[in-house]
């Protein structure tokens, strides 16, 4: 139980919705709302989303002007910074672009990152594009450093079935007898062994007998996995292609 003296007060900057509240439901009551945070005397970066039952309204008159009547529990926030001016933030601003600049970042949009295997909090407001706001995640590629959200399940089961055509066109080449390691088929159509694995189960290929897994294909099953290819489907001769490296002017290769 969290004391009284423990709270700390803060300012309440926004709501939103609740965090897996089902679509259906109506919103009635407070708690179907999340609220999004400002604690006193701070800096900004340790602003965050509360949900209702880690609040706890108090009387504005008990406490300093800043507050707007919500307090939350000092076991929710993170230790007192000696600045607690984001002044640094917005050097050389005039008024009206602090303002609008105040105004746009007011709320952190992103909450995570990831980034190769590691997730880490957002401690800002960043300007990425609108398509990528109010992500609880936003992924970033390690290699190229490009961001972008996670898949959907309409993008996964594009995917997958992708990644099911290429793994029947290795499969049909095989005789009965034949065998064939998960590493072979990744080497062979260039998809990770781990999402063969996921693609094979997805459409229960992938079976578990005698302590170790195996492919079961029957030929009814490759017919029924083997749509036609529909007429918008365009099938490539690898021999036709011809790829020229794009040069640029070295004009235009200096970053300016």
């Amino acid at each position: 139980m969290v004391e009284l003296d423990q709270w700390r007060h803060g300012t309440v900057v926004s709501i939103r919705r609740r965090e897996n509240l089902p679509e259906e439901q109506p919103l009635q009551q407070a708690a179907d709302h999340d609220y999004y945070v400002h604690f006193q005397r701070m800096n900004r970066r340790h602003d965050r989303w509360i949900k209702w039952e880690d609040l706890k309204l108090c009387d504005s008159s008990e406490n300093s002007s800043e507050s707007n009547g919500a307090s939350v529990p000092a076991s929710l926030s993170l230790p007192v910074d000696d600045e607690y001016s984001d002044d640094s933030d917005h050097e050389g601003m005039g008024n009206e672009e602090l303002e609008s600049w105040e105004k746009a970042t007011r709320v952190k949009r992103i909450q995570k990152i990831f980034f190769h295997k590691y997730i880490f909090d957002a401690w800002y407001w960043a300007p990425f594009p609108e398509e990528y706001q109010d992500l609880d995640i936003l992924y970033f590629c390690e290699f190229c450093l490009k961001f972008f959200e996670p898949l959907s399940d309409l993008g996964k089961r594009t995917y997958l079935r992708y990644w099911l055509s290429k793994i029947l066109d290795v499969l049909k080449t095989l005789n009965v007898k034949d065998q064939i390691s998960i590493q072979r088929l990744s080497e062979v159509t260039y998809i990770k062994e781990d999402d063969i694995v996921m693609t094979l189960t997805e459409y229960n290929i992938l079976v578990y007998y005698k302590g170790n897994h195996h492919i079961a294909l029957p030929p009814w099953k490759i017919k029924k996995l083997c749509k036609p290819p529909s007429e918008n489907h365009l099938k490539i001769h690898p021999e036709f292609l011809h790829w020229v490296p794009l040069k640029l002017p070295a004009a235009e290769m200096i970053p300016s």
